[in-house]
C-alpha cells in the first residue's frame, strides 16, 4: 500500500536510510509504503530547493510504485539521461514522473513542461506496463507529439494526456483543451487500451462530440469533462483463409490479409493440431477433432479481439462390427466399412487381392483394417478389427450302464437316430430304446455347436433285446492296481484321458495294469479283433493311501 501527497515537516515522514531522508526545501513531496497491516515499511522525501507537491500514485504488474505531482525545484527531481533531465523554464512550475521499486530506490525520474505553467494531476499504469499522466499546461512546445490528436495549444491552458513506459521513454503525447482553461485531473486505461481523461473545462469549444451524452457548455464557471482515446486502433484481422474441409493428419496453410500496425500474430489452434508462427501466415498439420482456428492481432499497445474460421476434420474410416470380434470354426462375418468413394481392405497389414468393396465376408483368424478413400480425396486406415475362430466342440459319449454322458458344455442336446429326444438337454441321458445311433449336441461356453460320433445302442452296456445286457464286462471301477476284462471274445483296448489323449493301446487284452496311471478319469475305446468298434467305458483310477 502506497500513499503520497506533499509535507512541509522536516521530521516524521522519511525513513532512515531512504531514497531521501530530508526535506529539500519549503515543501516536498513525499512518498510511503505501508504493509496490509498498517505498519509503515518506508517513506521518503521527494524535492528539491523549491515546491513540490505530489498528486498522483501507481504501480505497474511487477510492483514497481509511480509517483507524479508538480514541482519549481530545477535540481533533484530528474535523473540524468532520463526523458526531460533539466527544469522547463516556466514560472508556474514543471510536471514530474518518478519511478521506484518496491524497496524505496528510485529508477528513473523526468521533469515534463516547458516555459509556461505546466503540473501532473493524475496517473495510471496499465496492465501492459503503460504509464499515463494527465495535467494541465500553458506551455506552447514539448508537450504533444506531432500528429496526435491535438498537438498545438488551443488557448491560455489546456489539459494534457501523456504516455510513458516503464523504461521513461514518452510514447506520446496530446493537449486537450478548447478556447478557455482546460485541466485534466485523472485518467484511466482498459484492457482494450482505450483511454480516457476527465477533468473541469470551461471552453465552450473543442471538448465535447456531437452526440454525446452533453455536446455544449453547461453555462456555469465550469464544467466537467470526460473523454475516450485510442491509444492505438485493436485492429481485427478481415478473416482466416484457408481450407474449410480438410484430411487427417494433412499439412494446410492458413493465413491473415495483414493488418496496419500490427507486431505481430497470436495463432490458437484445436487441440492435437500442431503449428507455430508469429506472422499472419501458418502452416498446419491437421488433427483428429474438428473445431476453429483463431487469430488475434499483437499490438505495441494490446491485442486486437479474435477471429475464427471453423475447419471440419475428414472422419477416420470406421468397421462395423468393429474390435474383437469371435466366430466359431465355419462361420464367417461381414465386415462393413464406413461410406467412402474406394476401399482397400488389408489382412494382418496387407492388401487382400480383390476386397475393393465397402462389406467383405471374413471366416478366418486374423487382423483387418479398411483404407477408404472418401469424396474429398482423403485417404485413411481404420482402427484394428481382430477376428477369432473358435474351434467346434467335440463331443464324447461315455457310457456306463444304461446312462450316456459327456463333458461340461453350456447346452445340450440327445438325439436318436438324428432326431432330438424331447427334454433330454442335460450332460447325461439314460437310454429307454435300446436300438439304433445316439448322438449328442453341444454349445460350448462360446456358443460353439458341435455334435458327437454316434453311439451303437446294440453294444456296450445296453441290452441287446436277449436280456444279456453287457457282451464285454470290465472290472473292478473304480479301479487301483489291475483292470479285467471279460468277454466272449478277443478285445482291444485303448486307454484315453479325458482331453483325448492316447495312453496306452492293448491288444487281445483281459488283464491291464493301471497301477502308473495318477489318479484321474479316464476313457476306455473297446473294438473287436477286426477292429470293429464295441463301445466305451469311463473308469476312475484311485490310489490307496
Amino acid at each position: 500500500m502506497y500513499i503520497s501527497g506533499y509535507s512541509g515537516s522536516a521530521a516524521s515522514i522519511a525513513t532512515t536510510g531512504s531514497y531521501q531522508a530530508t526535506i529539500g526545501g519549503g515543501q516536498d513531496a513525499f512518498l510511503t509504503k505501508f504493509d496490509s497491516s498498517g505498519v509503515r515499511q518506508w517513506g521518503t522525501y521527494y524535492g528539491g530547493s523549491g515546491t513540490e507537491v505530489a498528486n498522483g500514485i501507481g504501480c505497474d504488474p511487477n510492483g514497481n510504485v509511480y509517483c507524479t505531482g508538480t514541482t519549481t525545484s530545477t535540481s533533484a527531481i530528474a535523473s540524468t539521461g532520463s526523458f526531460q533531465d533539466t527544469y522547463g523554464g516556466g514560472v508556474g512550475g514543471d510536471g514530474f514522473l518518478a519511478k521506484f521499486y518496491p524497496t524505496g530506490v528510485r529508477h528513473w525520474a523526468s521533469y515534463y513542461g516547458s516555459t509556461g505553467s505546466d503540473g501532473a494531476t493524475g496517473i495510471y499504469c496499465s496492465s501492459l506496463g503503460h504509464i499515463y499522466i494527465s495535467g494541465n499546461t500553458s506551455s506552447t512546445n514539448n508537450i504533444a507529439v506531432s500528429g496526435t490528436f491535438q498537438d498545438t495549444l488551443n488557448a491560455l491552458s489546456d489539459a494534457m494526456l501523456i504516455k510513458f513506459d516503464t523504461s521513461g521513454a514518452r510514447l506520446w503525447g496530446t493537449y486537450y483543451g478548447g478556447d478557455g482553461s482546460d485541466i485534466g485531473l485523472a485518467v484511466y486505461c482498459n484492457s482494450l487500451s482505450k483511454v480516457f481523461l476527465a477533468g473541469t473545462t470551461d471552453s465552450y469549444t473543442g471538448i465535447a462530440t456531437s452526440g454525446s451524452h452533453q455536446s455544449s457548455f453547461g453555462g456555469s464557471a465550469y464544467d466537467a469533462f470526460l473523454a475516450k482515446f485510442d491509444d492505438c486502433l485493436l485492429t481485427t484481422p478481415s478473416s482466416v483463409i484457408g481450407n474449410d474441409t480438410v484430411c487427417r493428419g494433412t499439412v494446410h496453410t492458413y493465413s491473415v490479409p495483414a493488418v496496419t500496425g500490427a507486431a505481430s500474430y497470436n495463432w490458437i489452434l484445436p487441440s492435437g493440431w500442431t503449428g507455430t508462427s508469429t506472422t499472419n501466415t501458418i502452416s498446419i498439420t491437421v488433427g483428429t477433432i474438428s473445431d476453429t482456428i483463431k487469430v488475434s492481432a499483437q499490438f505495441t499497445c494490446g491485442t486486437s479481439p479474435v477471429i475464427k474460421k471453423a475447419v471440419t476434420v475428414s472422419l477416420m474410416p470406421v468397421i462395423s462390427p468393429s474390435g474383437l470380434i469371435s466366430i466359431c470354426n465355419g462361420d464367417s462375418v461381414t465386415l462393413t466399412a464406413s461410406t467412402g468413394a474406394s476401399f482397400t481392405w488389408l489382412q494382418d497389414g496387407l492388401p487382400i487381392s480383390g476386397a475393393n468393396a465397402q462389406n467383405y465376408v471374413a471366416h478366418t483368424a486374423h487382423r483387418y483394417n479398411v483404407v477408404v478413400t472418401n469424396g474429398i480425396g482423403c485417404t485413411d486406415t481404420s482402427l484394428t478389427d481382430t477376428l477369432i475362430v473358435h474351434p467346434t466342440p467335440v463331443p464324447v459319449i461315455s457310457v456306463s450302464g444304461t446312462i450316456l454322458s459327456t463333458g461340461t458344455y453350456a447346452t445340450y442336446q440327445w438325439n436318436h437316430n438324428g432326431t432330438a429326444i424331447t427334454g433330454a438337454v442335460a450332460g447325461s441321458y439314460t437310454v429307454t430304446v435300446k436300438t439304433g445311433n445316439y448322438t449328442v449336441t453341444v454349445t460350448d461356453s462360446n456358443g460353439c455347436k458341435g455334435t458327437s460320433a454316434p453311439f451303437d445302442a446294440n453294444t456296450l452296456g445296453i441290452d441287446d433285446g436277449t436280456g444279456k445286457i453287457r457282451r464285454v464286462n470290465i472290472y473292478p471301477n473304480p479301479v487301483t492296481d489291475h483292470l479285467l476284462i471279460a468277454s466272449a471274445e478277443k478285445v482291444n483296448v485303448a486307454i484315453s484321458s479325458m482331453e483325448g489323449r492316447l495312453i496306452g493301446y492293448y491288444e487281445n487284452a483281459n488283464r491291464i495294469d493301471v497301477s502308473g496311471l495318477a489318479t484321474g478319469v479316464y476313457m476306455l475305446r473297446i473294438t473287436d479283433k477286426q477292429g470293429a468298434f464295441i463301445g466305451t467305458e469311463k473308469i476312475v483310477k484311485y490310489t490307496n493311501r
